[in-house]
């Protein structure tokens, strides 16, 4: 019995894949060898038209064109429509674009592209190039609803319509023809010349040889040749041949000879030689000048020296002024203020230049200003002013103490150094003053002293003064001019020392003299071996005087100094009259000081002590002097000094020198202070301004 066949089997069991019917929805089903293909009704699709062709029911209104996508579709619009199914007017709807433009949606809005000869946001505007308006072909371009022709130069006019000037092309040899108006012009091309670019340029040819330049010349040209050579065509060497000058210098030439231009550094004939200058050996913007092979230096107003390094502006210096205001120096205080002022008033006050700070004193110590507080003389010199003075004792060695504190803390470094004491000399705690100035000088700061008072203790000043010649009289700018001095340079010459001085010793040898008149002329004898150990070019001369007057030596005479020793101390006696001060001192002035130098700084030192009379008359006399520029001092001796009186006739209480009878003492030690007078310095006007 044989075994029955499936039923999508044929006879002998021979597959046939279209007997189980696998096409659906109505589709045909056609075998392809072993297997098979459905062709699906217009509704379906798949392999066995399984699936519903969304098409097939025309989604798409309007006009839409329908196409499946997947399973889905999707409607392809006309112009005038949008949406998913074509359902909505788009707004191209209606064609808005006119003469053929074609609609283009954007957004909820449209836009035109229209075709050629049309304008305008429907495109129904004309163009008026359409009509190819332009003649003699001209370019047509659309300007707003109007147009415009771009002629070509032979032709102009609105329509280009008229031959212009360049017409029949006029400039020759390709040159361009422009016009303006009914002329033209040409502009010629590289080797021709004329109206109308007819002419030949020669330069043309290249006539010019080793690199000479061509210029024309009307129909001619000329060669301009290089400095090596010469001739029409350059075709002749020069004198330049062969760069004779050196060192980048220009040569120049004339008939068969050359000169040399030599560059900034170099001379002679051919600029070989190397200039001194080149190097810049002249500083602070001076001006450097040769001189044969060596230069030489023209310095600014400020500098000197071969290369001009040697500054001769005064400063920087750091200065610590020390103002006395104890009761001893109350009645003097703003004597004492005045002459800070003038120490103010001739330094530059700057930070950069002299910088001053200012400690007063009495039992404490007070800072009215710091180094760095005033960097202007406005402003110190009213700080001075307002200051007040106290009362109290005299503690200067605290106001040095801080001083020296305030240069270690404060000072710039390297700057030289200064405390100026203003005082009487009358400290309380004299040995600790002397101790703390030690400490000073150990440091390199110089102590200069200035004796202002009711009385003034030089002895104390020499003691604590960082040497003799630093005791100043406050009637002179010695201590400025001093300061000026050490802080330039040293071969500057603006500030000089002046050792001339003539001294005028007027001893009183009247009745009232006779108990100390040996003392006198020891004190005499101190004081002239002294000026002579202290400076040579001093010339002393001495007259004694009662009621009358007598020359013991003049200025003029023999000024060898053992000789007038002598003369000082021999055949000297005292006289049963009357003592005339007044009289003497206009006898040395009208006659003894006219042997005076012109130079010289001059003193009367007069050496009498009691019983004056016509005191007004002897100011007189002093007065007179002063005028003269002459320092009257005055050294009253032994007990019976009336010192009351001496200082009334004083100019200052700094020129009397009390010298008391003890010899132990040794207080003829204070008219060192005098003697230092005789030396000095001098500076020059307006000093700041000349070196700026």
């Amino acid at each position: 019995m044989s075994t029955p066949c499936p039923a999508h089997y044929r006879t002998g069991c021979d597959a046939n894949a279209c007997l189980g019917i696998p096409c659906k929805n109505g589709g045909t089903c056609k075998t392809v060898g072993t297997t098979y293909t459905c062709a699906c009704t217009t509704a379906y699709y798949g392999e066995t038209c399984a699936y519903v062709d969304e098409c097939h029911s025309n989604p798409c209104e309007n006009g839409g064109t329908c196409t499946r996508v997947g399973s889905n579709f999707n409607c392809g619009c006309t112009n005038g429509h949008q949406g998913t199914n074509c359902q909505h007017q788009s707004p191209c709807y209606g064609q808005p674009c006119k003469n053929g433009a074609t609609c283009q949606n954007s957004g909820t809005t449209y836009v035109c592209a229209c075709t050629s000869g049309f304008y305008g946001v429907d495109c129904e505007s004309v163009d008026k190039c359409l009509s190819n308006p332009c003649e003699n072909g001209g370019t047509c371009t659309r300007v707003g609803s109007n147009f415009n022709c771009g002629c070509t130069n032979e032709h102009q006019g609105t329509n280009c319509q008229h031959q212009s000037p360049c017409y029949g092309q006029p400039c020759k040899n390709g040159a361009t023809c422009q016009y303006a108006g009914t002329t033209y012009t040409c502009a010629c091309t590289s080797g021709f010349y004329g109206v109308d670019c007819e002419s030949v340029d020669r330069c043309l040819s290249n006539p010019c040889d080793n690199g000479g330049t061509c210029s024309r010349i009307g129909s001619n040209f000329n060669c301009s040749c290089t400095n090596e050579h010469q001739g029409t065509n350059c075709q002749h060497q020069s004198p330049c041949y062969g760069q004779p000058c050196k060192n980048g210098a220009t040569c120049q030439y004339a008939g068969t000879t050359y000169t040399c231009a030599c560059t900034s550094g170099f001379y002679g004939v051919d600029c070989k030689n190397v200039d001194a200058c080149q190097k810049s050996p002249c500083k602070n913007g001076a001006t450097c000048n040769r001189v044969g092979s060596d230069y030489n230096c023209s310095c600014t107003d400020r500098y000197i020296g071969s290369s001009c390094i040697e500054d001769c502006r005064p400063g920087p210096a750091d200065i610590i002024i020390v103002l006395d205001s104890s009761t001893s120096a109350h009645i003097v205080f703003n004597k004492s203020k005045s002459f800070a002022d003038s120490v103010v008033k001739g330094l530059s006050i700057d930070a950069g230049d002299f910088r001053i700070a200012m400690l007063t004193y009495s039992a404490d110590v007070h800072l009215e200003f710091g180094f760095n507080t005033h960097t202007n003389k406005t402003s110190m010199l009213t700080a001075i002013d307002d200051i007040s003075s106290s009362s109290g004792a005299s503690y200067l060695h605290k106001a040095l103490g801080n001083a020296s504190e305030m240069f270690l803390s404060e000072s710039l470094t390297g700057v030289k150094q200064y405390v100026i004491i203003i005082s009487d000399g009358l400290s309380t705690r004299r040995q600790k003053n002397i101790v703390e100035t030690r400490l000073l000088r150990a440091r390199g700061v110089k102590v200069l002293c200035v004796g202002i008072g009711s009385q003034v203790a030089q002895e104390e000043l020499l003691q604590i003064a960082t040497a003799t010649p630093y005791v100043f009289s406050p009637s002179n700018d010695d201590v400025l001019n001093v300061i000026l001095m050490e802080t330039a340079n040293t071969n500057c010459t603006d500030c000089l020392i002046n050792k001339v001085s003539d001294i005028v010793l007027l001893v009183d040898v009247s009745k009232y003299q006779s108990a100390q008149l040996q003392r006198t002329l020891d004190i005499v004898r101190f004081f002239i071996h002294q000026v002579r150990t202290y400076f040579s070019d001093t010339r002393i001369a001495m007259v004694t005087f009662d009621g009358r007057q007598h020359v013991k030596f003049g200025l003029t005479d023999d000024q060898e100094t053992d000789g007038i020793l002598v003369k000082s101390q021999i055949g000297i006696t005292t006289y049963d009259r009357e003592s005339d001060v007044k009289a003497a001192l206009a006898f040395v002035r009208t006659s003894v000081l006219s042997g005076a130098r012109g130079t010289s700084r001059n003193f009367v030192v007069v050496f009498s002590n009691e019983e004056w009379t016509d005191v007004d008359g002897i100011v007189r006399e002093r007065q007179a002097l002063n005028m003269d520029n002459v320092t009257v001092a005055f050294v009253p001796v032994g007990l019976p000094a009336e010192l009351d009186t001496v200082y009334s006739v004083a100019y200052q209480e700094s020129d009397v020198y009390y010298v008391g009878n003890n010899v132990e003492d040794h207080d003829e030690e204070r008219l060192k202070a005098l003697i230092a007078q005789t030396s000095h310095v001098e500076c020059v006007n307006d000093l700041f301004d000349k070196r700026q």
